[in-house]
């Protein structure tokens, strides 16, 4: 930032009580937007706790009603062919890594459908990021860790949520006074921790 950008001695010194005040206001408000990380959605950083209460509710409720779905869905990735089988490729170095990308996609599709419209977790979002769009190259052998552990890392991510919003359906009616780790992990998802 070039020193002109400051205001001068001067102007400050023919500055209002008011005038001095806002600009006091200003400088520690640049101050803590520098130092914080931005959220994925700022509002919801802002959401009463009536309102999160609320959101808590309707996740919970709608994981309740979409549980036969849920389960449905982690016993088809449990099959041989998808979650052993996905994993073991990656210890086995075989492309067939990148198949888990799918299962991820449709767990993440499954999750988000409980709340339509309400922003996903933002590292887990970047997790997703990481690990899906990708594809099989002949050079990802030479650095085979770096090129599939994101794909590994976000699948395993996405069924740990699924696993979580099972548990949780059966387990919780409404938010607990004291915040077990597994329904705090679900609320994660919705940015409602």
């Amino acid at each position: 930032m070039r020193h002109r950008d400051y205001p001068l001695k001067s102007e400050i010194e023919a500055l209002s009580d008011q005038q001095l005040s806002l600009l006091a206001e200003g400088v520690l408000c640049e101050r803590l937007r520098r130092r914080l990380v931005p959220l994925s959605n700022p509002k919801e950083s802002y959401e009463s706790h009536e309102h999160k209460q609320a959101l808590v509710d309707t996740l919970l409720s709608a994981s309740r009603v979409a549980l036969p779905d849920l389960e449905a869905l982690l016993e088809s990735i449990l099959e041989d062919w998808n979650h052993w089988d996905g994993i073991y490729r990656f210890y086995h170095q075989s492309f067939k890594v990148y198949q888990l990308q799918a299962l991820t996609l449709r767990i993440r599709d499954a999750l988000q459908a409980l709340m339509p419209g309400r922003v996903m977790n933002g590292l887990f979002q970047q997790v997703l990021t990481a690990g899906t769009g990708r594809e099989f190259h002949d050079d990802d052998n030479k650095t085979w860790v770096a090129e599939t552990l994101p794909v590994t890392a976000a699948y395993l991510h996405a069924k740990t949520f699924l696993e979580v919003a099972i548990r949780c359906a059966k387990t919780y009616d409404h938010l607990e006074q004291s915040l077990p780790s597994d329904l705090a992990l679900f609320l994660y998802l919705f940015n409602l921790r």
